[in-house]
């Protein structure tokens, strides 16, 4: 707890580098997960830098028994999130695919229409807007 190695210096940078991709990635994904989903991802998020605070606070005050409890908390935020993505994953599966952008594919309730085993992907809906402003393009343009 207080000898500095060269992997705890590793370790302190990998995780910061980390731990920003992951919040980009937090911010990036908000179009596409439904609120509750979303909450629980950052609610998850939230705690686990609280335990890596809360770890740091221990460590500074020489507990040892504070720092391992804080910081096994820490470590677990991964695990947390598998459980989190596997129940979004089988929501998805039920409900289709959320997106809370507006457009004419989406309905109501911010979901994707269902295909034969789920929902429509992101990428077939991007697809499909593409390809119907095209057409509209080369209506109004004419044939070439």
């Amino acid at each position: 707890m207080t000898h500095i190695s060269q992997w705890h210096t590793i370790d302190r940078f990998l995780a910061c580098i980390l731990m920003s991709l992951e919040l980009v990635k937090l911010f990036a994904m908000r179009l596409y997960t439904r609120p509750p989903m979303y909450l629980l991802y950052l609610v998850n998020c939230a705690v686990a830098a609280g335990c890596f605070l809360q770890s740091q606070k221990s460590q500074g005050i020489m507990d040892t028994e504070g720092f391992v409890f804080w910081h096994c908390g820490w470590h677990c935020y991964p695990i947390v999130q598998v459980v989190v993505y596997c129940v979004e994953h089988f929501m998805n599966g039920q409900w289709g695919e959320y997106y809370a952008f507006g457009g004419e594919i989406e309905n109501g309730m911010g979901q994707c229409r269902r295909g034969e085993r789920g929902g429509i992907l992101l990428s077939t809906i991007a697809m499909m807007k593409y390809w119907n402003m095209m057409e509209k393009a080369h209506k109004t343009r004419g044939p070439d």
